[in-house]
């Protein structure tokens, strides 16, 4: 009884892990259903996590809404609004990719989902080239562009196009009176903690955080818990098997950001039963990461909704 089996993949999978030893018997975990958070490790995502797929191999098959433009001349946004233009909208939501990037996988079906909850959604490409040139899993490969993603582009590279999308929204769409949340998958949830320090974000969640302390501290120099400690809006968790403990209930993350003025709109929700990657990378032909992604947007936009 697993979570997500890609039957093309999976024997690839069995073959390379089983070479690497100790890693092997982290995989056995996930076919067989484990919940025990993975140790902290230096990657960005745990092992385990969804390999990369086209959107239409994942089940997204309906047409994007939505539009690629280029603000500043260098940053390109994918925005999006409700496809009922009577919808009012509440608020914006600037979306975080994942460590592969601005074009991959579901993102911008993603996006344009959220819009059903009355947002106008805008996602950002924070890295500006395409990390995502192999598909499926090849270990050594998948870690080398995580490591690129991470490396490449530090907070003081992302902030600045983070400021660029603020700016734009205040000044050049109608919404520049709404509040601003952000919503991230993976990489992006530590994208949304930096940028939760700032009092211009409202608030944000996070599927599958990537926020782990080796990672964060031998990568970027960050301290997680001084990073937990400037965040300064309520926050949203979303943790997957086989996500470390310090963003599950009763780690780090949480009970920092429960302790803060804002403690109580603070909220998680644990998806043991599904695997890292799920919400834009997880198939939609699977029952459970079906469920889970539809119980997973409707607390997303029931958060936003509190929150903007």
């Amino acid at each position: 009884d697993v979570a997500y089996v890609d039957t093309r993949i999976c024997p690839i999978k069995l073959y390379i892990l089983n070479k690497m030893g100790n890693s092997s018997s982290i995989y056995v975990n996930v076919f067989h259903g484990g919940e025990e958070p993975l140790r902290e490790g230096e990657d960005c995502c745990p092992p385990g996590s969804l390999p990369l797929n086209d959107a239409q191999y994942l089940g997204a098959t309906a047409v994007l809404r939505g539009e690629v433009s280029k603000i500043h001349e260098d940053v390109r946004i994918y925005s999006v609004g409700p496809s009922n233009d009577e919808t009012p909208i509440r608020g914006v939501v600037i979306l975080a990719h994942d460590i592969f990037g601005f074009d991959t996988a579901r993102t911008h079906n993603v996006c344009d989902d959220l819009t059903e909850g009355g947002f106008y959604v805008i996602a950002p490409d924070f890295f500006g080239e395409d990390l995502s040139v192999l598909h499926g899993w090849c270990s050594g490969p998948e870690n080398a562009r995580r490591a690129v993603g991470r490396l490449r582009y530090p907070w003081k590279k992302v902030q600045p196009k983070l400021d660029m999308v603020l700016d734009h929204i205040k000044s050049s769409t109608p919404y520049g009176d709404l509040k601003v949340g952000m919503l991230g998958f993976c990489w992006g949830a530590w994208c949304i903690f930096h940028a939760s320090s700032s009092e211009r974000i409202a608030c944000g969640a996070s599927f599958h955080p990537s926020l782990n302390y080796n990672a964060l501290k031998m990568i970027h120099g960050d301290d997680l818990e001084e990073l937990c400690d400037e965040v300064k809006c309520p926050q949203l968790l979303m943790p997957t098997f086989p996500d470390p403990a310090c963003v599950r209930e009763g780690g780090v993350v949480i009970e920092t950001l429960r302790k803060k003025s804002f403690g109580e709109r603070c909220e998680l929700v644990d998806f043991r039963h599904v695997t890292h990657g799920f919400a834009n990378r997880g198939n939609l032909g699977n029952k459970r990461v079906r469920q889970a992604y539809q119980a997973g947007m409707w607390k997303v936009k029931e958060f936003f909704s509190k929150n903007l």
